[in-house]
């Protein structure tokens, strides 16, 4: 992504009009905010439920994994798996690159599994009862999903502070699928 796709992605998303749209997306998917109710059982029988409270990230360990490669290591590990850079790319974008590689292969902790990086633990702040498409839209996003809480499929939330609607990880699902 260069520098002013980010700055286009981060102007829609500051619409007016945009907002509105993805807050009707949001209130169609997602239906209801238990998080006191995932607490109290979740917290009573914290063995079963344990995954509810914390989410592995593995993208920031692999970042800073693939930061401490050489330069001409990432060209060769780029060129291994036929992923397109340039000569003059620096090494925080060859990072970057190899990363979004990794991302699109869907092998984060492959990677860190085989070079010995353990993932971040993030907490879950809320859970939202969400309708199961898009519980599959955010499992694909490495997003906590529970599918059987006492018959109810729970997205466990990893920030709190901002509108559902606001999340990069909603968004994306928004544009995803709005052409």
């Amino acid at each position: 992504m260069t520098g002013s796709d980010t700055v286009t992605k981060r102007d829609k998303r500051s619409d007016g009009d945009y907002q509105r749209a993805v807050g009707d997306f949001v209130n169609r998917e997602v239906i209801y905010c238990v998080s006191g109710l995932v607490y109290e059982i979740g917290t009573k029988n914290i063995d079963e439920w344990h995954h509810l409270f914390r989410q592995d990230d593995w993208e920031t360990p692999a970042l800073e994994a693939i930061r401490a490669f050489s330069p001409e290591y990432l060209r060769e590990l780029l060129s291994e798996d036929d992923v397109p850079f340039t000569a003059e790319d620096e090494p925080e974008t060859l990072a970057r690159t190899y990363l979004n590689h990794l991302k699109q292969q869907d092998s984060l902790r492959e990677f860190c599994d085989a070079n010995n990086v353990d993932p971040e633990q993030n907490e879950i702040y809320e859970h939202w009862i969400v309708s199961e498409w898009l519980a599959n839209r955010l499992e694909e996003r490495g997003e906590v999903i529970e599918r059987d809480f006492y018959g109810l499929t729970i997205w466990g939330r990893a920030c709190t502070g901002q509108a559902i609607l606001l999340d990069n990880v909603i968004c994306s699902i928004y544009d995803e699928v709005t052409p």
